[in-house]
């Protein structure tokens, strides 16, 4: 019937026929005890607030808190995720999609603040260098190049 929905859980989702996975949304999830989540979603609201306040060495005052912290290239990769759902979340609001709980504040407010492109640009750079945090590579080059990169946007 129309209202059924299928759930389909894997590990991996390679495991999972490409006839199936061709006719489904994929939703990556990650365990919640992997990171203090009060702490990434502090750090992610942070660098939001960064980018749609405009202001510049916002955003490279921000990476370098993040790199003394010792922040480690999986919270980095975690927290590059939560900043492109909100942006994504932002890019849906002038639609009439409004963002669950936390993230409808800080979603309005980069709609405000940023064009479309710029919305659209900081989630291409999000998605690169999430990406970038499955390598073998320094969370402190990830933080130098996507700061530097996220301040020319502005």
């Amino acid at each position: 019937p129309p209202y059924a929905a299928f759930l389909f859980c894997a590990e991996n989702a390679a495991v999972v026929l490409q006839t199936l996975r061709s006719r489904c949304v994929e939703l990556k999830l990650r365990p919640a005890a992997d990171t203090d989540a009060g702490e990434l979603s502090e750090a992610a609201e942070a660098l939001l607030r960064a980018l749609g306040k405009g202001r510049r060495g916002a955003v490279s005052e921000l990476a370098v808190r993040l790199e003394k912290k010792k922040t480690t290239r999986e919270d980095l990769s975690a927290l590059l995720e939560r900043c492109r759902a909100v942006c994504a979340a932002a890019l849906l609001l002038p639609y009439g999609c409004q963002p669950e709980g936390s993230d409808r504040e800080i979603a309005a407010f980069l709609a405000k603040n940023l064009t479309k492109t710029q919305i659209m640009r900081t989630i291409e750079l999000l998605q690169k260098y999430h990406g970038e945090c499955t390598y073998n590579v320094g969370a402190s080059h990830v933080l130098g190049a996507l700061a530097v990169e996220l301040e020319g946007i502005l």
